[in-house]
Order: C-alpha cells, then structure tokens, then sequence
C-alpha cells in the first residue's frame, strides 16, 4: 500500500490480478522501475497527497490511476 510496490513473475494472470489488487500509484512488473520521467506521480490513500494535477483534476480526484511498468524477458 502506497506510493510504490514492485514484483516479479511469469504468470500473466497472476501479473493481472496483483496490477489490480495492488494499492499503490505506481507499480514495478519484473522490473526494479516503477516509472519513467514522463509518467504521472502519485500515491494511494495517504501517499497520494499532492499527486500531479491537471485539465481532469475535478474528475481525476475520484479515481483511483497507477502507473505500471513492465519488462518483458529479452526486451528492454
């Protein structure tokens, strides 16, 4: 729970259900990354805080957005 959360699998269902079930606003998927410059920044619950706000921001504070980054095997 919180800003990040990172694992490591090669179970697509499994990788799916922990993406959903996960409450964190960004996720690492076999990767130790959990973002990249361009992507958003924010939390869950108490971590999320002072998340990046924009055009959507009456609409966005009622959702729930992560970010996931995944590395597949053999690409970079």
């Amino acid at each position: 729970m919180g800003l990040a959360s990172y694992f490591f699998t090669k179970n697509i269902d499994r990788t799916w259900r922990l993406l959903e079930n996960l409450e964190a606003g960004m996720i690492g998927m076999n990767t130790g990354n959990s973002s990249a410059a361009e992507s958003p920044f924010g939390g869950i619950k108490e971590s999320g805080y002072g998340k990046e706000s924009g055009m959507g921001v009456a609409v966005d504070e009622y959702m729930i957005t992560k970010t996931g980054t995944l590395t597949l095997d053999g690409h970079y």
